[in-house]
């Protein structure tokens, strides 16, 4: 997506700014999240001059926001930090997430749709589906021009 987006609008991929999550049984998405975000800051991330991050679940980003304010980095005045689910635990951090919420009742329903379709017809061909999303506005994310660099 982060790449897609950037061709769409002519601007430049870096992919320093891309990092990945490897979660591993011996802790879970917080914990990874914020020891992933204090190895960033750690590294290169003022170098890199970001003002936003997008992090892949909510339970990351909150991860991520502890790291952020552990540094003594503001969200969002500092960082705009946005997280992708849309369940209930984005309401249950300080500041509120503002998180993509994912339609995932529909996605199970329509994924056991597909699946006893091809019980019953055979294998069918691939297909592409999307469903909607929606932006969530919490209290973690700021327009640029609020954001001090």
């Amino acid at each position: 997506g982060y790449e897609a987006a950037h061709r769409e609008y002519g601007v430049d991929v870096v992919t320093r700014r891309l990092h990945a999550f490897q979660k591993t049984d011996e802790s879970d998405y917080r914990d990874k999240g914020e020891l992933a975000m204090k190895k960033w800051l750690a590294d290169d991330w003022r170098e890199l001059g970001c003002t936003a991050l997008f992090a892949q679940n909510d339970v990351i980003a909150i991860g991520v926001i502890s790291a952020l304010q552990s540094a003594g980095l503001r969200v969002p005045q500092d960082v705009s930090v946005v997280g992708f689910d849309g369940t209930a635990i984005s309401t249950l951090c300080t500041p509120r997430l503002t998180t993509v919420k994912v339609p995932l009742r529909d996605i199970g329903a329509r994924a056991v749709k597909v699946l006893l379709e091809q019980i019953h017809g055979g294998v069918k061909q691939p297909e592409k589906i999307v469903l909607p999303v929606q932006l969530k506005l919490g209290e973690s994310t700021a327009p640029l021009s609020v954001i001090a660099r």
